[in-house]
C-alpha cells in the first residue's frame, strides 16, 4: 500500500535534487527507476518532503520546485587582528524553500599584496550560521578577498564578494584613563584625564564629555581638559584615528552640583625673626566649608581664624623653628581637609664681631674680615672703611676685603637691612700703616697720590723732588692762582693773597703744564705754612702724613753737615743741564743726592723770574708779619744763601721727614 502511495506522489512531483554539487533533473517514469535512486539519498529526509509536498500540492495543484538560497548582500571585512578579519554581511532574501543551513566565508589571498609574501593564492575557509563570521590564520600584511556563500539542503547560493582587498593588520590600542574623576560643577578638572595609545595618528570627535571639557592627542597621548559647566554621570568614547581597527578611548567623569570642600594653598611661606609681627597675613581661601577646627603645629603667638571663607594666619611668633602648621576645616563635606602651611622663624636680626680686627700696611691686600649676620636680607652703605676696601654680604656673611690706598685707623659701621635689622650694624676696626719706610729707597706720596724719591743727609731725611701737590693733606684745596687768568680760582692778584695759594711759572698751561715735573708747583709762604684761610691759626700741612716744610734751623742743620753755607750749595746743586752752564762755575757735583734744579720763583707783583737761575726754597720760619725767611741756591755759586722776602712770594717747597 506505502509503494502504491509514494508511487502516486512520485508521478505528480517534478524532483530537482543537488547530490555533490551536481544538479540532477528527471521525470519520474516507473517504480523500479525511482527505488534504485532513493538509495543515493537520505531517505528519511526525502520521505518527509515528498510526503508534504503530495499532501500540500497532489493532486489538486501542480507541484512546487526546491532551489539553493538567493545571494548575499552587503558583504564587509573587517581587520579584527594582525591574523583575522571579521567578516559581516546580509542573509541572502530567499532561502530557496529550503531553510539555510550555513554559510560558508572563503579568504583568498592576491598576488598583488604588498609584501609579496605569496606567489600563488592561499585559500582558507570558514563556516558559521550567522553574521559575523571570523576567519583566522591569515598571514599579517598581505590582501586577501573574502567571498560568503549560504547554503541550504538543496544547494549553494551564487558567491558574494568584498568589493576591495582587505589586509590583517595590528589594531590600535588605548589604555583606561589615568582617573575617573569625581568633582564639582565648575571646578578645574585637576589633575588631567590622560589615556595612552598606540599607533593611533590622532582621535575623531569626543562624545558623552560634560561641557567645558575638551579632549586633545599629541605624542600617544589623548588628554582631557577644562571645567565641567553641567551636572550629572559622563561616560565618554573618543575614536582613534589612523592605524587599523575602530579602537575608543572610554572612561566616566562625574560632576556634582555643590564644589567639594576644599582650602586653597597658603597665600606665602614666610621666614621671619622672632617676635617680629607676621606680615602680610597669611591665607587660605576655602571652599564648601562652615568653619575651621584646632590648628595644630603654629608657632606660640600665632593664631588662625576662619571668615567669608577665608582662613587668616596672624600673630607674633615668640619661638623659633620650623612650624609645619594643620588646620582642619568643617563643614558637611569637609571630613579630613586640611589647610596646611609652613612658617620659619628665626633668630632675631644680628652681626657677630669681626673675625680679625687687622692692622696691615698700606696698598697690601687686606686679609678678608667677615661677619657673621643672623635673619638679615643684606647690609647698606658702610661708612669708614678704608679707600680701596669694600663690604658685601651673602649667605648671611658679611665679607669686607680690597686693598687700603691710606693711612690710619678706620673705625667702620656697616648697617644690616631686614625686618627686624633697624639700627643693627656691623662695626670694627682697621688699622692701616705706612710701610716700613727706608730713607734714600723708600718712596713718599702726597695727598694726590704723586710720589717722591728720598734722600737721606746726616740724620735728616728730605724729598728729592719739589713738591706738587694740590691739596694739603687732610683734602682741603690749595687754591690755584695765575692772577685772573685761565684756570684761577680767585680774580685776586697774587700780591695781595694772604691764605695758600700756588702757581706754576709762566702761568704754564694748568691742562698740561711743561714745567710741572720737573720743577713742581710755586708756593706762597701761607701754603708752605699751611693757612689755607686768611687769618687762620690753624696750620694745615702741605707735605705728606709724617713730614713737613723745614724751618729756618732746620735748613741751617742740612748745610751745616754739608760743610757750611759757602759750599753746601755746590753738593746740593743736580748736575743738570737745566742750570745756567754759560756762567761759570759750572753746575753742582749733587754728591748730597739733595738734587737742587733752578725753578725760579714768582714775585709780589705776579711776575716771574729766575728760571734756570736760581733754586728757592720756603721755610716756615717768619722774619716779621710781611716777610718770612728761605734758602736760595744760585747758578754762578757755590752757597746756600739764606734770606727774607715777602710771604706773597712764590717759591718751590722741600719736605723733610718727621
Amino acid at each position: 500500500m506505502k509503494k502504491s502511495i509514494y508511487l502516486s506522489i512520485y508521478l505528480c512531483i517534478n524532483l530537482s535534487i543537488s547530490l555533490n554539487g551536481q544538479v540532477i533533473n528527471s521525470q519520474v517514469t516507473d517504480e523500479k527507476t525511482v527505488i534504485k535512486r532513493n538509495a543515493f539519498y537520505n531517505m528519511e529526509e526525502i520521505k518527509v518532503r515528498w510526503k508534504k509536498a503530495a499532501l500540500e500540492n497532489c493532486p489538486a495543484v501542480p507541484c512546487l520546485s526546491l532551489s539553493a538560497p538567493g545571494p548575499c548582500t552587503s558583504i564587509v571585512a573587517t581587520p579584527t587582528g594582525p591574523s583575522s578579519v571579521s567578516v559581516s554581511f546580509v542573509p541572502p532574501t530567499s532561502d530557496g524553500g529550503s531553510p539555510i543551513t550555513g554559510y560558508i566565508v572563503t579568504a583568498t589571498s592576491t598576488p598583488s599584496a604588498p609584501a609579496k609574501r605569496k606567489t600563488t593564492a592561499a585559500i582558507i575557509t570558514v563556516s558559521g550560521t550567522s553574521s559575523p563570521i571570523v576567519v583566522t590564520g591569515l598571514v599579517f600584511g598581505v590582501n586577501y578577498i573574502f567571498a560568503v556563500v549560504a547554503t541550504n539542503a538543496v544547494g549553494s547560493s551564487p558567491v558574494t564578494v568584498t568589493p576591495t582587498t582587505v589586509t590583517p593588520c595590528v589594531l590600535n590600542t588605548v589604555s583606561a584613563g589615568s582617573s575617573s574623576p569625581t568633582l564639582a560643577v565648575n571646578t578645574s578638572l585637576t589633575p588631567n584625564i590622560t589615556h595612552s595609545t598606540t599607533l593611533a595618528t590622532g582621535i575623531g570627535t569626543a562624545i558623552g564629555l560634560p561641557s567645558g571639557v575638551t579632549a586633545s592627542w599629541l605624542a600617544n597621548v589623548i588628554t582631557i581638559i577644562g571645567t565641567p559647566r553641567a551636572t550629572g554621570s559622563f561616560s565618554y568614547e573618543i575614536p582613534l584615528t589612523g592605524g587599523c581597527g575602530s579602537v575608543k578611548a572610554m572612561g566616566s567623569i562625574t560632576v556634582s552640583g555643590t564644589p567639594a570642600c576644599a582650602a586653597a594653598a597658603a597665600s606665602t611661606t614666610p621666614t621671619l625673626p622672632v617676635n617680629t609681627v607676621l606680615t602680610p597675613n597669611i591665607t587660605h581661601a576655602t571652599t564648601s566649608a562652615t568653619g575651621i577646627g584646632t590648628a595644630t603645629g603654629l608657632p606660640t603667638g600665632v593664631s588662625a581664624a576662619w571668615s567669608g571663607n577665608v582662613i587668616t594666619i596672624s600673630g607674633t611668633p615668640t619661638n623659633t623653628g620650623t612650624f609645619n602648621y594643620t588646620i582642619p576645616l568643617t563643614g558637611t563635606s569637609c571630613s579630613s581637609v586640611n589647610a596646611t602651611g609652613t612658617i620659619t622663624v628665626t633668630a632675631a636680626c644680628a652681626a657677630a664681631a669681626a673675625s680679625t680686627t687687622p692692622t696691615l700696611t698700606v696698598n697690601t691686600v687686606l686679609t678678608n674680615i667677615t661677619h657673621a649676620t643672623t635673619s638679615a636680607t643684606g647690609i647698606g652703605t658702610p661708612t669708614g672703611l678704608p679707600a680701596g676696601v669694600s663690604a658685601a654680604w651673602s649667605g648671611n656673611v658679611i665679607t669686607i676685603s680690597g686693598t687700603p690706598t691710606n693711612t690710619g685707623t678706620f673705625n667702620y659701621t656697616i648697617p644690616l637691612t631686614g625686618t627686624s635689622c633697624s639700627s643693627v650694624n656691623a662695626t670694627g676696626t682697621i688699622t692701616v700703616s705706612a710701610p716700613p719706610f727706608t730713607c734714600g729707597s723708600s718712596t713718599v706720596i702726597d695727598y694726590d697720590n704723586n710720589s717722591y724719591n728720598t734722600v737721606s743727609i746726616g740724620t735728616q731725611c728730605w724729598t728729592k723732588e719739589n713738591l706738587r701737590v694740590r691739596r694739603y693733606n687732610d683734602g682741603t684745596e690749595i687754591r690755584f692762582n695765575n692772577s685772573g687768568g685761565s684756570g684761577g680760582t680767585t680774580s685776586e692778584t697774587w700780591s695781595v693773597l694772604d691764605y695758600g695759594a700756588h702757581t706754576i711759572y709762566a702761568n704754564d698751561s694748568l691742562a698740561s703744564p711743561s714745567k710741572l715735573a720737573t720743577y713742581g708747583y710755586l708756593y706762597n709762604w701761607y701754603a708752605a705754612k699751611g693757612i689755607a684761610t686768611a687769618g687762620s691759626t690753624t696750620y694745615k700741612n702741605i707735605c705728606p702724613t709724617g713730614w713737613h716744610v723745614p724751618t729756618f734751623t732746620e735748613w741751617d742743620t742740612l748745610t751745616t753737615y754739608l760743610g757750611g753755607v759757602e759750599t753746601a750749595g755746590t753738593v746740593m746743586k743736580d748736575t743738570s743741564t737745566l742750570w745756567n752752564v754759560a756762567i761759570t762755575p759750572s753746575p753742582g757735583t749733587n754728591t748730597s743726592g739733595f738734587s737742587a734744579l733752578p725753578g725760579g720763583y714768582r714775585k709780589s707783583d705776579g711776575s716771574f723770574i729766575y728760571i734756570n737761575i736760581l733754586a728757592i726754597y720756603w721755610s716756615t720760619t717768619e722774619h716779621n708779619s710781611s716777610l718770612a725767611w728761605f734758602r736760595y741756591l744760585n747758578e754762578n755759586s757755590g752757597n746756600v744763601i739764606r734770606y727774607y722776602h715777602s710771604k706773597s712770594f712764590g717759591s718751590s717747597v722741600r719736605c723733610l721727614r718727621d
